[in-house]
């Protein structure tokens, strides 16, 4: 197992010349998928740990594969990293600046691995861990939502069914409604961390691999539920990200903009518009206060 003395590009045994510039920015996916430096580096230091429990490594190569990965991300978590294009991407910027830190060595963490399995498993590490800040985020909203409710019970407004006025309701039970879509986005993204729980480490590049590796204890390390089933389908399986951005593309639609949640006002524009006109005008009524239709003039 040789170091990469030159330090070259991934395609640098087939491509002789340098490459351009400009083709190394349009290969290089650096600037997006560095936000995975951590997935990458705990999926590499747990892989170097099951190859160590194995007896595949030795404890010394996976004292400095660990040791060298701990410091990459502390140098990362520092600003102290150099990200480079002509690496490609995070996978290859960790890869090279591991090689300059332990020597050859570092190659051992490709040993039963491949490129094609931990791309794909440091992904679904970063999109469980995204799913689960949503749904804490989304809680923080219903809980938001609720409270606005509660004391907007006896705020009146309008209703409205094609663009028409329809019957009077309360504001707490129109804003209760975004509660019914907020609390559906959240079991949407609840069910599609059953995809993700699945663990791709150790199905190489294609079809496994002949080293007596430890899927189950990988699993459990990541926080995975089972290893996937079958290699060929993990490799080529993106349905877990494209599920994830359904997901997300359905939560967006739902959010209209009601006044409590800042930043999204298409419904709240519609409202204010020369044609409704709706402003909330609190009178002295008691606890009835009123969401009314003010006038607007217009000039021709």
């Amino acid at each position: 197992m040789s170091k990469n003395k030159n330090n070259q590009a991934i395609w640098g045994n087939r491509i002789k010349k340098n490459t351009s510039s400009i083709f190394q920015k349009v290969g290089s996916s650096i600037d997006i998928d560095k936000r995975l430096y951590k997935e990458d580096i705990i999926g590499s230091i747990t892989h170097a740990e099951m190859l160590f429990k194995q007896k595949i490594i030795t404890f010394k190569i996976k004292n400095k594969i660990v040791y060298g990965l701990n410091k990459i991300k502390k140098e990362i978590k520092n600003k102290k990293f150099e990200f480079n294009k002509k690496y490609k991407d995070i996978h290859i910027n960790i890869e090279k600046r591991l090689f300059e830190i332990i020597g050859e060595d570092a190659g051992f963490i490709h040993t039963a691995r491949s490129r094609n399995d931990q791309v794909i498993t440091d992904l679904k590490i970063w999109m469980k861990s995204s799913t689960k800040e949503i749904n804490v985020l989304l809680d923080t909203i219903i809980k938001s939502v609720i409270k606005a409710a509660e004391k907007n019970i006896y705020t009146l407004m309008p209703g409205f069914t094609h663009l028409k006025n329809a019957q009077p309701v309360s504001f707490g039970h129109y804003l209760m409604a975004y509660v019914e879509m907020f609390k559906r986005d959240k079991k949407r993204f609840i069910n599609n961390l059953d995809s993700l729980n699945e663990n791709p480490l150790g199905v190489a590049a294609l079809t496994g691999t002949s080293f007596n590796i430890d899927r189950n204890y990988t699993t459990k390390k990541l926080g995975f539920t089972k290893p996937t089933n079958n290699s060929i389908d993990t490799i080529s399986d993106r349905d877990s990200s494209a599920s994830l951005n359904a997901t997300a593309l359905a939560a967006i639609t739902c959010i209209k903009g009601p006044p409590c949640v800042p930043g999204n006002t298409s419904e709240l524009n519609f409202f204010s518009s020369s044609s409704f006109a709706l402003q909330i005008i609190i009178p002295p009524l008691g606890p009835l206060n009123v969401l009314c239709v003010v006038e607007v003039t217009t000039s021709a």
